[in-house]
């Protein structure tokens, strides 16, 4: 049985979402929802609790609460780029009309970072319709936003080859046969990546083409 919740976006995919919340009622919180989603691999529920002082530009990191009610600290931003990325150049964008909508009800507001078009705090649920409605504009089937956890989850691997440890801490728990799933996509991608280097496929084959 094929899971397609385990399937990461490609790179077309996510590509033709970001490009779909440019349009919608709420262009800068759709894009800001996304780059948290791409840059934490954190879950639903731990994207819509967050808080506006969890997101740190001075640390680079964002604060999540996760199951059991256990908080953990992703690194987050581009250290090279001084404006912190794409993800805190959303951000940016954002905090101007969260402020203005949560100067009429500040009350109901609190301190949460993610609102809804009417000024209500972001709920779980909220995430995914946001999500399953960008997908729908973009031609994406499957969108939800599990798949971004999966995508951080494949990247990171790829990146970083066996520090399933690294992974586990930045993505809080991860049961054995999900963490198998992530090995054998990452593992997947590795493949690919030394076909396309292979030496043999790129000088001798054209060579003797």
């Amino acid at each position: 049985m094929r899971h397609l919740e385990r399937q990461p976006y490609t790179r077309v995919e996510v590509g033709a979402i970001l490009q779909a919340a440019q349009h919608g009622r709420t262009p800068q919180r759709d894009h800001l929802l996304l780059e948290l989603l791409l840059e934490t691999g954190a879950r639903s529920a731990e994207i819509a609790g967050l808080k506006v002082d969890d997101v740190s530009f001075e640390q680079r990191t964002v604060l999540v609460l996760g199951k059991g009610n256990r908080e953990r600290i992703i690194p987050v931003g581009v250290a090279s780029q001084s404006d912190g990325g794409p993800l805190f150049r959303a951000l940016r964008a954002y905090l101007p009309i969260r402020q203005h909508q949560a100067m009429r009800a500040p009350e109901r507001v609190g301190k949460q970072l993610l609102l809804t078009a009417a000024g209500f705090p972001l709920t779980p649920e909220g995430v995914t319709d946001i999500v399953k409605r960008l997908g729908n504009a973009a031609g994406v089937e499957d969108a939800i936003p599990h798949r971004f956890r999966h995508l951080y989850a494949t990247i990171y691997l790829t990146t970083f080859p066996g520090d399933e440890i690294g992974l586990r801490r930045i993505m809080g728990h991860l049961s054995d046969d999900v963490l198998r799933t992530y090995v054998h996509l990452s593992q997947a991608t590795l493949a690919q990546r030394a076909g396309r280097a292979s030496p043999t496929q790129n000088w001798l084959h054209e060579r003797n083409a």
